[in-house]
């Protein structure tokens, strides 16, 4: 949200719609910064890159942000095949830590991108139909 906020105001004072004057002079780096980065809005790939904020920066963690990633983790634990662990497990001391770490461990398991990653973790095909198991997080990946 504050990124969408920051990206709006550069927008509208590099076209002139704002003629505010800055405290300290224009801020170069981070203009520069914010041009580069994409910033996704919402779904897995954008808490994915909360999750990064968050581990470089933890004070940016908020609860609802931790509670989130308790939820993100939750729901790789039971795309995994670990319904119960999913279910049963008491929220982490850490949600952020605890989040990337299973992350880490499914891609290194697994030898899968963060984009194959974030695409298992938004397909849902796996609740279709009768007494269909979990979508293991190999499903539908090549390799090679």
């Amino acid at each position: 949200m504050a990124e969408e906020i920051l990206e709006q105001t550069r927008r509208k004072l590099a076209s002139g719609e704002i003629h505010s004057q800055w405290v300290v002079g224009k801020p170069e780096i981070i203009e520069r910064h914010l041009k580069a980065i994409a910033f996704p809005t919402q779904g897995t790939q954008r808490l994915i890159d909360r999750l990064a904020e968050c581990i470089a920066f933890p004070m940016l963690e908020s609860p609802t942000i931790r509670g989130q990633f308790d939820l993100l983790r939750r729901q790789i634990l039971a795309n995994r095949g670990n319904v119960r662990e999913a279910i049963m497990s008491k929220t982490p001391a850490n949600p952020a830590f605890e989040c990337a770490g299973l992350l880490r461990s499914v891609m290194d398991t697994h030898q899968l991108t963060l984009s194959d990653v974030v695409r298992l973790i938004d397909t849902d095909h796996h609740l279709e139909g009768e007494g269909s198991a979990p979508l293991m997080l190999t499903e539908g990946v090549s390799n090679g």
